[in-house]
C-alpha cells in the first residue's frame, strides 16, 4: 500500500494542506470510502463521519494542547476538520 506523507526541509513530517489532499485524490474513484487512522502507528480505523469545511486550527508550542474553533483567533490557520464515525 502506497502512502505518501509530506516532509519538511529537515525530512520530519509535517501537516498535509488541502491542496495536497486534493492532488492526491485526483486518482481515487469517486466511490472511494474516506478511512482515517486513530494514530500514526495505525492502530485503529474509522469511516469518516463527518466534515467541518469552515475551521480554525490554533496551535501551541508544544503540540499537546492545539485547538479547532469556528472564528479566527490571533495565530490561527483555516482548516478542514475531518470527524471519524
Amino acid at each position: 500500500m502506497e502512502s505518501p506523507y509530506f516532509t519538511s526541509e529537515s525530512g520530519h513530517m509535517q501537516e498535509m494542506t488541502w491542496g495536497q489532499l486534493k492532488e492526491l485524490r485526483a486518482g481515487q474513484p469517486d466511490d472511494a470510502k474516506v478511512i482515517l487512522s486513530s494514530d500514526p502507528e495505525g492502530n485503529r480505523f474509522t469511516p469518516l463521519g463527518m466534515v467541518s469545511p469552515n475551521a480554525q486550527f490554533v496551535p501551541t508550542p508544544d503540540g499537546w494542547d492545539n485547538e479547532v474553533v469556528g472564528k479566527p483567533r490571533p495565530g490561527s490557520t483555516p482548516c478542514l476538520l475531518l470527524w471519524p464515525l
